[in-house]
């Protein structure tokens, strides 16, 4: 006699074929049930596709077998330290161009396990820090990323990031070694606007002549070093009477005031 499938066997079949006609659908194959009322495991779906899954989704794999008695690696609230590590990760190493450093920036996002709407506010203000360095050099303006469902679909975006950053890389004739210490010495001087850095010192520090410091420089960033060392300084100058103005208005428009604060907050870092 031929092999005839279960009803349970058919269902899965027959559901499996039905997530082609469902655009980002996935289907979950629970094990460890027993015991638990309809209830809790209605509950136990709802809090794994609001977190887990967010992270846990691919299109390349739409079947995910997951037991009810998993630990939870939900969504958590976020470390200030760790924010500011990924903001690090971004600015100061050459993960556009390695693999070793893009899959530790990517590991870092992950780890956190963050919010959709968390993990959407900490994207915004690195594209609006890295436009507010570089969107007027050679370097090049990003785009944000508008909508996503899942953590694929933030990966994806964060590989087109780079592949356009390196583009604008490609269009200078200056090395990618020399790209990345001037703008690692750009973030060495936002990170810390109170300390007068110079071209001779910021030269030494990254093993570079000064004079063809200061010429690649300008021709990356624009402005020669101490024209830029001087805009950085009256634009948080601008982002501090601003942040002043708006708390003593008496507006109740706290996002404003909390955007205000982000975008301060990076050019002190």
């Amino acid at each position: 006699m031929g092999y005839t499938p279960s009803l349970e066997d058919q269902l899965f079949h027959q559901l499996k074929e039905g997530l082609q006609q469902v655009p980002h659908s996935t289907l979950l194959v629970l094990s460890d049930i027993q015991e638990r009322t309809w209830s809790q495991i209605k509950n136990w779906i709802r809090n794994y596709t609001e977190t887990t899954l967010f992270y846990a989704y691919n299109p390349n794999n739409q079947v995910i077998a997951v037991s009810m008695n998993e630990e939870d690696t939900g969504s958590k609230e976020p470390q200030d330290e760790d924010l500011d590590r990924i903001k690090q990760s971004w600015f100061q190493t050459p993960w556009t161009h390695h693999d070793n450093y893009y899959n530790q920036l990517v590991d870092q996002f992950k780890s956190l396990r963050l919010h959709k709407g968390q993990l959407m506010g900490l994207l915004y203000s690195i594209v609006m820090e890295w436009n507010r360095i570089f969107a007027q050099t050679t370097l090049g303006r990003i785009s944000m990323i508008h909508s996503f469902e899942s953590w694929y679909e933030v990966e994806e975006w964060i590989k087109q990031i780079a592949a356009s950053i390196r583009k604008a890389d490609e269009q200078t004739s200056y090395s990618q070694e020399i790209i990345d210490a001037v703008k690692k010495a750009v973030m060495i001087m936002q990170h810390d606007l109170e300390q007068a850095y110079t071209a001779s010192g910021l030269s030494q520090q990254l093993n570079i002549s000064r004079s063809y410091f200061s010429q690649c420089f300008k021709d990356l960033m624009g402005k020669t070093f101490n024209e830029y060392s001087r805009f950085i300084r009256v634009e948080k100058s601008k982002s501090t009477c601003s942040i002043r103005i708006i708390r003593f208005s008496g507006l109740r428009s706290e996002w404003v005031i909390r955007m205000k604060n982000i975008s301060a907050g990076f050019s002190a870092n």
